[in-house]
């Protein structure tokens, strides 16, 4: 019988390692249990067209613009007492950079510009389900097909939702990579419908888009 070397050994473990973390991360994110939904179920076979359509583009271009709104939607919380956050469309995680060491951060995106990104694909019905005190959505919300399933993970999830929006109060010509068009008031009237309640907002500005902060309300 031909005995290892420790050399060989650490060659399989690492193989072994490799292949347990290919098959978590495709676990955890959820795409083995959305190919069989997207084959026995109408509704999947929707999403998975949705998730094909995506008008995000990866190597889209992130301007200082976009920094200092996500600096500017913080300032609403950064007096409270925030444990944890899921930035979704996180980017280039610029969030995450401003953020206090104390707060877990998740960083979730639909292409991997770092590392540590957790890839899912929110128009595919993807969603990290994780508990945490803030999702946070910096230019994302407009590239959602379908924003009532969304809401509904934002519910189950998240404690309050921090929020931007272009809705067509403010800017009546849309881009044309938005697939939705919700005017303020209907916007806000959806997060109702999910059990939140605006508590803050900054109004649009030549600087900002619309933010919006909604709070799960206390039944």
């Amino acid at each position: 019988m031909k005995i290892l070397k420790p050399k060989g050994l650490k060659r399989i473990w690492r193989k072994i390692k490799k292949t347990f973390r290919q098959f978590f991360r495709r676990f955890y994110t959820g795409r083995m249990s959305n190919h069989s939904y997207y084959d026995s179920n109408p509704e999947g076979a929707k999403k998975k067209k949705n998730a094909q359509m995506n008008t995000w583009e990866q190597f889209f271009d992130y301007t200082p613009e976009m920094t200092s709104r996500i600096r500017k939607m913080l300032s609403l919380i950064e007096e409270q007492n925030i444990h944890s956050l899921m930035d979704l469309g996180c980017g280039r995680q610029e969030c995450g950079k401003i953020l206090a060491d104390r707060i877990s951060y998740y960083p979730v995106d639909l292409h991997r510009h770092l590392p540590d990104t957790i890839v899912m694909d929110l128009n595919a019905g993807e969603f990290l389900e994780i508990p945490v005190d803030v999702i946070f959505c910096s230019g994302v919300l407009e590239y959602i097909y379908d924003l009532d399933n969304l809401l509904k993970k934002f519910a189950c999830y998240g404690k309050s939702v921090l929020c931007s929006y272009c809705d067509t109060d403010s800017t009546p010509d849309r881009a044309s990579v938005w697939v939705n068009h919700l005017s303020h008031l209907d916007f806000v009237l959806l997060f109702q419908r999910y059990g939140f309640t605006l508590s803050q907002e900054i109004l649009p500005s030549d600087e900002y888009d619309h933010i919006y902060y909604f709070e799960k309300t206390v039944q």
